[in-house]
């Protein structure tokens, strides 16, 4: 923080650019340890298992984006969208055919946090989103547990649009769904 107690300014220290295949382990692991401090982290979850097939074929493939944020060449955040798909088409009652992507892997590793990345990294998807059939909104969702996510989505406008929980893994968890338009 400065001294006047905002978050120094990023952009010239943040490049942001497309996954790259070596980009995957470091983002996992920081996913993992991110998901792990705000309690919201299941062990075996394959939420976090990130590989190049599982990039190219869920994000990049179906007309989605997945973005990583850099600084001195070390992945410090990363963010994605695609098609809706699992358990957000049921709770938000989106399809692929609605304009409306699912916000995905959006995480800033905590030592980095409150230096405006993440709100770049979701500029920048915002950006490249209304460029493509996904051009009407996000939905994502978060855990009730993870309150800098809600804070962080609510300060960006995101509204919610509903609490549900969800029972696909063997823990079912309480999340709260969110929505933005885009146009």
């Amino acid at each position: 923080m400065s001294e006047e107690g905002t978050a120094p300014d990023v952009d010239s220290e943040l490049v942001v650019r497309r996954f790259r295949p070596d980009d995957a382990e470091r983002l996992a692991r920081g996913q993992v340890d991110a998901l792990s401090r705000a309690g919201a982290y299941i062990e075996g979850d394959s939420v976090v298992n990130l590989d190049e097939e599982d990039v190219v074929g869920t994000y990049l493939d179906t007309g989605g984006e997945f973005l990583v944020g850099l600084i001195d060449d070390r992945p410090v955040a990363c963010g994605a969208f695609r098609p809706p798909t699992g358990p957000i088409t049921r709770i938000v009652d989106v399809g692929p055919d609605d304009g409306v992507a699912e916000l995905k892997r959006m995480y800033v590793d905590p030592a980095f946090h409150r230096r405006g990345i993440g709100s770049r990294l979701l500029d920048d998807l915002a950006e490249r989103a209304r460029r493509t059939d996904w051009a009407r909104g996000f939905v994502l969702l978060t855990t009730e547990m993870q309150t800098a996510a809600q804070a962080f989505y609510e300060g960006r406008g995101y509204e919610a649009i509903g609490r549900h929980t969800v029972t696909e893994f063997d823990e079912p968890f309480d999340v709260i769904a969110y929505r933005t338009r885009l146009d």
